[in-house]
């Protein structure tokens, strides 16, 4: 054999294969935090008060109560006949066909073979064409994941948001506690002094004894030791008092009375006071006499005058008897 010719050029770079498949997707980064919640815009104005809501419709009938548990089963009871046997029904329509299920996973790339053993270099023979495009190499490992991006800033407050409905207005609150009293204040200044109011009074007297003579016959005064005003007057000397002025006047009288008569060894004296011979009520005083014995008799009474003048005296009820130490005292109370 001839010795081995010389090892022929390189032929020409092969063309480019295709681009190899995209490799998969690499993982999605992580979320970045959330940026910082803006400001809360300024609360609205408080709107007015609403009127009160008319009272709403009456509520739907509230849901039925829960069914109460199931009686205890009862026994058994006796088995019946055995029924026929019934026809045997149709046959049930075909259900639709399943959807159809997913794609199975593409299995992986098998490993490539061993290269052959070189074989001697034959002569150089002409340029060959151009060889088939290799077998698309195996996809890349997926990239590493990329690292989390910075967080943004944040983002500007939004705008005030517009002002709520007014609400209904609220139930009215319970009434409070009372306060407590306030301090007394400061006493007033004294009001103006009255007028004074005009006295109108009198009082006549007797110490001497009187024997009346008759029933009813009036005592007799002589001495009037007071006498103010012009509401009560009486001639002295006389048993008549004459109230001029309507109103009302306190009477006050007393004297003492003896039975010095020893052919009547007891008798009821007594005194009243009168007007135009007819007895005041309620001015009566009484009291049994003996023989040589002594006994005071008084009384007062407040006589209310509207049609002025009105006289009056004190009198007595019998003829028997002596009087000493009389007297008789009027005062206008208005």
């Amino acid at each position: 054999m001839g010795a081995t010719g010389p090892v022929g050029a390189a032929g020409p770079v092969g063309v480019a294969g295709p681009t190899g498949a995209t490799g998969p997707a690499g993982a999605v980064g992580p979320t970045g935090a959330a940026g910082p919640v803006g400001a809360i815009g300024p609360t609205g104005a408080t709107g007015p008060a609403g009127p009160t809501g008319a009272a709403g419709p009456t509520g739907a009938a509230g849901p039925a109560g829960a069914t109460g548990p199931v009686g205890a089963i009862g026994p058994v009871g006796a088995t019946g006949p055995a029924g026929p046997v019934g026809a045997t029904g149709p046959t049930g329509a075909t259900g639709p066909a399943g959807a159809t299920g997913p794609a199975g996973a593409a299995g992986p790339v098998g490993a490539t073979g061993p290269v052959g053993a070189t074989g001697p270099a034959g002569a150089t023979g002409p340029t060959g064409a151009t060889g088939p495009a290799g077998p698309t190499g195996a996809a890349g490992p997926a990239g590493a994941t990329g690292p989390v991006g910075a967080t943004g800033p944040a983002g500007a407050a939004g705008p005030a948001g517009a002002a709520g409905p007014t609400g209904a207005a609220g139930p009215v609150g319970a009434t409070g506690p009372t306060g407590a009293t306030g301090p007394t204040g400061p006493t007033g200044p004294a009001g103006p002094v009255g007028p004074a109011r005009e006295l109108n009074a009198l009082t006549a007297f007797n110490d001497s004894v009187q024997t009346p003579g008759a029933a009813d016959e009036e005592l007799i005064f002589n001495i009037n030791p007071v006498s103010v005003g012009t509401a009560i007057t009486h001639t002295v000397g006389t048993g008549i008092f004459t109230m001029t002025e309507n109103g009302n006047y306190m009477v006050t009288y007393n004297t003492v009375v003896s039975n010095t008569n020893p052919a009547t060894p007891s008798f009821l004296a007594g005194v009243n006071l009168a007007s135009n011979g007819i007895t005041i009520p309620g001015t009566t005083a009484v009291a049994t006499v003996n023989t040589g014995d002594t006994e005071a008799l008084s009384g007062n009474s407040i006589i209310h005058v509207t049609n002025a003048p009105l006289n009056i005296a004190l009198v007595t009820s019998r003829p028997d008897g002596a009087y000493s130490n009389t007297s008789v005292t009027i005062q206008k109370l208005d």
